[in-house]
């Protein structure tokens, strides 16, 4: 099942909304982010386990690396943007970086948790080395018109796919830093991105409001489903690990 969120649901949000927001990978915790302020919720119990702040402007988007590491990008629009590595039971981030010369709208990393990718305002997607040396990206992969608003690795950590407001998805080769094709099918921006469990599918939605599923791999993608889904906008989306791939999520 393919989970979607639209943007009518945040609007209902009050006050000091949540900006970004990302399940640990064993789904036991939730990592929120607001402006200033990043916390780690238990995903059971909703009690706290860590708060970070004294953060640099809104967190614009987070990601977890590995079970007890995190990923946090922060800034504000026309600024560099940053971002910071956080450990569970540590106050101060491990490493931190400005990493694009606008706001970050996109993180992705590798199912090694080795590689991250970065991505927004500036149209460049970079790849950075977790752990490694951050002075300079491993990579830069140029090919959008405009800002870049979502990202999504494929299980094989070979393949990353990109979603803009040129309305464009592409899927790119890692390895190689090569664009593999672009998928033209959405009407306007594209905000969220997920590649199946199986890594057969990739699914887009944003501005228009529709969700498009591709049938999809290192050679090109062919679109399998579309469907009018929301009464707002798309922002978020993401696929279910247990349940059949071809049913498509109701509104939140």
């Amino acid at each position: 099942m393919l989970f979607t969120l639209s943007l009518t649901a945040i609007l209902a949000t009050p006050p000091s909304p949540v900006t970004a927001a990302a399940y640990s990978l064993d789904g036991t915790l939730l990592l929120a982010g607001t402006r200033g302020q990043a916390i780690v919720f238990d995903a059971a119990s909703g009690d706290d386990r860590q708060i970070n702040t004294g953060l640099a402007g809104r967190v614009t988007a987070c990601a977890w690396l590995t079970k007890s590491l995190y990923v946090i990008a922060t800034g504000e629009p026309g600024q560099s943007g940053t971002i910071s590595i956080h450990e569970l039971g540590q106050g101060k981030p491990l490493s931190s970086w400005k990493a694009h010369t606008d706001s970050i709208f996109a993180l992705a990393v590798t199912p090694n948790g080795k590689t991250l990718a970065s991505a927004g305002y500036d149209r460049v997607i970079k790849l950075w080395n977790v752990g490694g040396d951050n002075s300079k990206p491993l990579a830069e992969l140029k090919d959008h018109s405009d800002a870049i608003y979502a990202l999504s690795m494929h299980p094989n950590g070979q393949w990353l796919a990109s979603g803009s407001a040129d309305r464009a998805v592409k899927v790119w080769d890692l390895v190689s830093g090569k664009r593999l094709y672009t998928l033209g099918d959405n009407t306007d921006w594209v905000y969220a991105l997920s590649w199946s469990p199986d890594g057969k599918r990739l699914a887009a939605g944003g501005i228009d409001k529709s969700i498009r599923v591709w049938k999809a791999d290192g050679n090109g993608g062919t679109l399998e489903r579309s469907a009018f889904a929301h009464a707002g906008p798309i922002v978020k989306m993401a696929y279910a690990e247990t349940t059949r791939l071809s049913r498509l999520a109701k509104t939140v």
